[in-house]
């Protein structure tokens, strides 16, 4: 069974509403106009263009890819938490994910270098020598350079980090 082309979602949301089908919800069975009173601005497109939007929106709120310095408590508490995923040590560094995700693909990394502590939201998977150069960048105060995990996204300012610095694409190695 594929998934219906059409859904309403509410731009800048990070979930959709309902998949469409036949002009109604296909789990409300209300129209557009109907959904549109309990969620205003709510707009009929493509399930693609809607996956797009919540990608962009996600990498909006969670500033994806641009390290934040956050103190050795948060860290220590994110490791203990859930079981950590791609758990990383070595050569004075420490990486790991949450294993669970807070929007679509995206979750929570943490690095540790020396007595230094990061968080920085990433998609799932990402190698462990993007988050470090990413928190190493951040001590440097040159801006984040691991960025762009999702194409067009903006950077934010964290502390210890130059505010407004440029991003670039997600390099491979």
């Amino acid at each position: 069974m594929s998934l219906p082309e059409r859904c309403f979602y509410v731009p800048g949301d990070l979930t959709l509403i309902d998949f469409e089908i036949r002009g109604k919800g296909a789990y409300s069975g209300e129209t557009l106009a109907e959904t549109d009173k309990r969620y205003p601005g709510v707009q009929s497109m493509t399930y693609h263009d809607a996956c797009t939007a919540i990608d962009a929106a996600t990498a909006k709120r969670y500033k994806v890819g641009q390290a934040e310095e956050i103190d050795d408590s948060a860290f220590f508490y994110a490791l203990g938490v859930l079981p950590p995923v791609r758990w990383y040590r070595g050569e004075g560094v420490e990486t790991f994910e949450m294993s669970e995700l807070e929007s679509g693909n995206i979750t929570a990394c943490f690095v540790r270098i020396g007595s230094r502590y990061f968080r920085i939201y990433s998609k799932v998977r990402t190698a462990p020598e993007f988050l470090i150069r990413s928190a190493r960048e951040c001590i440097t105060n040159s801006g984040p350079q691991v960025a762009g995990f999702i194409p067009g996204t903006a950077p934010g300012s964290a502390r210890d980090c130059k505010p407004g610095a440029s991003v670039t694409e997600w390099a491979k190695p």
